[in-house]
């Protein structure tokens, strides 16, 4: 089974980071078609890749809309979930990054080496780690809700958790089911670059982090910050300011799982593109801390987080990508009466 769910995963990244369409820089030249030269096969769509790192936020807005702009679709698209369940996500440019920490950054992990990462297709993320409300429309079956088996289910706006990575796969195979796109867990490498959103620093947000950013143990201090709040348990996702993409509680809420099989190694080559991890072992990633680590520098950009993937503890949730970038249908024309 988990060697099915790896070839189907595989065969997806390849079909839609790769093998089919292709990439070109930002930076290339539209090449002009020599008068009267016969007409031949569409080619295979291609996407702006951006080299230039780090960026601002006016440039990550502007990649955001040349991008959307080239392919037709929107900045911000929403997915309709059953029972009129609303599920949003952001554009996230294709682009290369320097992934992991630098060797001077506090408190950082072995397992960060820098390197230089390409991502060679756009993608959509979440705008929102996926909600115990979505969580209940997605796996909802025969028209009734599925059961929520979080633990602080004040909100329905509160992010899913208790959620294993294998939880993940079976909600994100419901939601393909009904073909309303192409759902997968973001790889590491996917995940990483949009909380970064442009940045080098600790945090999207600069060099610390604080109780008024992201809901973490603000009895933690990371660097020159300050002693904080511990709320204790997850809240309600969108309450903290955004990334540069118009993403929201990158940092702390629930820990993120990635596709990712963990492998301490894989960041000790040089350039890579589109990584997604080894295909062996049954330890996943997750990213981007949590409420209740006790330490504020899990919550990093570059922090890794290793776990069995069907651990169900009350950190983990997760966030999804939406691999489909076909513009939305034309709705049909009503006829003249």
């Amino acid at each position: 089974m988990e060697m099915r769910r790896t070839v189907l995963f595989l065969a997806v990244v390849a079909l839609m980071l790769g093998l089919g369409p292709t990439a070109r820089s930002a930076d290339d030249d539209k090449s002009a078609k020599p008068a009267g030269e016969k007409k031949t096969a569409p080619a295979a769509r291609t996407y702006l890749v951006y080299k230039q790192w780090p960026f601002d936020a006016k440039e990550a807005r502007r990649r955001q809309e040349e991008t959307a702009k080239q392919l037709g679709i929107p900045v911000e698209k929403t997915i309709m979930l059953p029972f009129n369940t609303p599920m949003k996500f952001m554009l996230i440019p294709a682009g290369e990054f320097m992934m992991g920490s630098p060797a001077n950054e506090l408190e950082r992990k072995d397992d960060e080496k820098q390197h230089r990462v390409r991502i060679q297709q756009p993608y959509y993320l979440g705008k929102y780690e996926f909600t115990q409300g979505e969580w209940i429309a997605a796996k909802s079956q025969k028209g009734q809700f599925a059961r929520n088996r979080s633990y602080n289910t004040s909100d329905k706006a509160n992010p899913v958790e208790q959620a294993s990575w294998m939880d993940a796969q079976r909600c994100l195979g419901i939601m393909n089911k009904r073909k309303r796109g192409v759902f997968t867990l973001p790889s590491e490498a996917e995940w990483e670059f949009a909380c970064r959103a442009g940045t080098t620093t600790p945090f999207h947000f600069g060099e610390t982090i604080a109780t008024e950013q992201a809901n973490y143990n603000g009895y933690s201090i990371y660097g020159k910050g300050k002693k904080g709040e511990f709320r204790k348990g997850t809240s309600k996702v969108g309450q903290f300011p955004p990334n540069a993409f118009g993403l929201h509680d990158m940092h702390g809420n629930v820990a993120e799982w990635c596709w990712d099989v963990y492998s301490p190694d894989l960041y000790s080559k040089k350039m890579q593109i589109n990584p997604s991890g080894t295909t062996t072992g049954s330890k996943r990633v997750y990213r981007g801390g949590a409420f209740a680590l006790s330490s504020a520098a899990e919550n990093r950009s570059a922090s890794r987080r290793v776990y069995p993937q069907d651990r169900r503890g009350r950190c983990e949730g997760f966030r999804v990508v939406l691999r489909t970038l076909d513009p939305d249908p034309k709705p049909e024309a009503k006829p003249k009466q």
